[in-house]
């Protein structure tokens, strides 16, 4: 999702103007781009599939979701920044592993792309008290946040699910589950 930066509408689809506005955003619009030109040059099918923001076991420990549950599991709050109404669309693990096998399985057009996310947009606030609904005990506080603007995303995935037949099955709630599980079990 970094080739879009901010989006100019929502739900973003694959036609969304890509515009990103740092390094990693270009890396992976660059990516795209030679994935589009072998395939244009070579006639081997290329796909490309742009994420949402990933969640499940093993995700890295500095992303919001490891460090909710890592706080709520250790008795700390958990911190929303202003009142909590930037946006993302989380999609858990397992739906990112079968978007994959779709991917590599279906007859597509030769550098097609497609936009894999869980299609809900869910505000940081709400992912709080999501995962106060798996750990009760885990208590949130608001601190201040100076940003003028409130980023909001989610991606349009019905290009997904018309052309690969992608269907996310995991709730929100369902993922984190088992994404607390797996911490509980690995301390």
């Amino acid at each position: 999702m970094a080739v879009f930066d901010d989006s100019l509408y929502l739900p973003v689809a694959e036609k969304h103007a890509k515009v990103p506005n740092n390094f990693y955003g270009m890396s992976k619009l660059l990516a795209e781009i030679y994935c589009g030109e072998y395939a244009r040059f070579h006639g081997m099918t290329t796909v490309i599939l742009r994420y949402s923001t990933v969640y499940g076991p093993r995700q890295y420990d500095g992303e919001v979701i490891p460090v909710f549950i890592s706080n709520a599991l250790n008795g700390e709050a958990l911190r929303v920044h202003g009142v909590g109404k930037a946006t993302s669309d989380f999609v858990y693990v397992r739906d990112i592993v079968n978007a994959n096998i779709l991917a590599a399985t279906k007859e597509t057009v030769p550098g097609d792309d497609f936009n894999i996310g869980s299609g809900e947009e869910t505000s940081i606030e709400d992912l709080a008290y999501a995962i106060k609904g798996v750990i009760p005990e885990a208590s949130i506080t608001y601190t201040p946040d100076k940003s003028p603007n409130t980023k909001r995303f989610v991606f349009d995935i019905s290009k997904a699910r018309d052309v690969l037949g992608y269907k996310p099955t995991y709730t929100l709630p369902q993922g984190l589950s088992e994404q607390i599980q797996h911490i509980r079990n690995t301390r």
